[in-house]
């Protein structure tokens, strides 16, 4: 997903703002008419696998830094008013405040942060939303301007969704936004769109490898296995549950687990139920393969070749191989 945070292509870039909710122009509801909506040919969208730091002494905690879990509270209407940005960039940190009166929930000891690092190819902006007694919200920053005259932007695919398969929005299986913004520059027609939504209990698959797998100790593939064996059983739930509609872009970057309980929830389903050239089974393997590597890079071919397996066995609902 192309980052395009400070890009001087766009008059409205992602940093430090002057932002205001206009009042006057809601905003406008652009649901697809037709569920069969195409995606770009070209690529399977997002940024390949990123290979992870090195493996830490410990396991990371997953218990949630702010208090209440998941699903727990209501935001309002799925689709709020447009924010209108007076100044040339665009950054949430300065109107808190108007965000929590927004989303319906308490000002007292909020703050916002932005991320940090890798933050997805196609975001222009990630930030972190904390509050008193509720979860933590997850900011993200996406262009609301079709890449393909066919193909529908997040936002658009998301209404779809939320009109068309209503359970998906309030299944923990996955992070559905609990709100949709459009934002526009003094005025004029939307140029971003902020999905907002629940932060995944956690940590993504990504950063959970190095900590269970060890290059030095290729045999002692236990743990790995039984991780990846859970993520093929969640999503053949997640495929079972939706008559097989695709996540888009199943890859460890958009798999969080916790650790303890190996809870699995999806997070990026902006694609969800588009048609794809690789479905989601492929395209994990994909990336196992990815991470594995040739020579000196990656986690080396036992990786994949011990891991994939566990995968398929969890996914077709198989005892997890010996």
């Amino acid at each position: 997903r192309v980052d395009n945070e400070g890009s001087s292509a766009s008059p409205l870039r992602a940093d430090r703002s002057r932002v205001q909710v206009d009042s006057v122009k809601p905003a406008v509801s652009r649901v697809p008419s037709h569920p069969a909506i195409s995606a770009v040919p070209a690529g399977y969208g997002g940024a390949p696998p990123r290979l992870p730091p090195p493996m830490p002494q410990r396991l990371p905690s997953s218990k949630r830094p702010a208090g209440e879990p998941r699903g727990k509270f209501s935001y309002g209407p799925l689709v709020g008013p447009r924010l209108n940005c007076t100044g040339p960039v665009f950054d949430p940190s300065g109107m808190v405040p108007e965000l929590c009166r927004l989303l319906q929930m308490p000002a007292e000891e909020a703050s916002i942060r932005a991320a940090t690092g890798f933050k997805g190819g196609m975001n222009n902006g990630i930030w972190f939303l904390s509050s008193a007694a509720r979860p933590t919200l997850v900011l993200k920053l996406v262009t609301s301007q079709r890449p393909h005259p066919s193909a529908a932007t997040e936002s658009e695919n998301l209404r779809h969704l939320a009109a068309t398969v209503p359970r998906l929005v309030k299944d923990l299986l996955v992070t559905f936004p609990v709100k949709l913004f459009s934002i526009s520059q003094n005025g004029q027609s939307p140029i971003y769109d902020l999905l907002v939504m629940e932060a995944a209990e956690g940590k993504a698959a990504i950063d959970l490898f190095p900590q269970l797998y060890q290059k030095a100790n290729p045999s002692n593939t236990a743990a790995v296995r039984k991780l990846l064996w859970h993520i093929g059983a969640a999503i053949k739930k997640l495929h079972r549950a939706y008559q097989n509609k695709q996540h888009g872009d199943m890859q460890p970057n958009n798999i969080f687990v916790d650790p303890e309980t190996f809870k699995v929830t999806f997070i990026d389903i902006g694609g969800f139920g588009l048609s794809r050239p690789v479905g989601d089974v492929q395209h994990f393997q994909n990336s196992l393969k990815l991470l594995a590597g040739d020579g000196d890079v990656g986690y080396g071919s036992n990786f994949s070749q011990a891991g994939t397996p566990a995968f398929l066995a969890g996914y077709n609902g198989e005892a997890l191989p010996a």
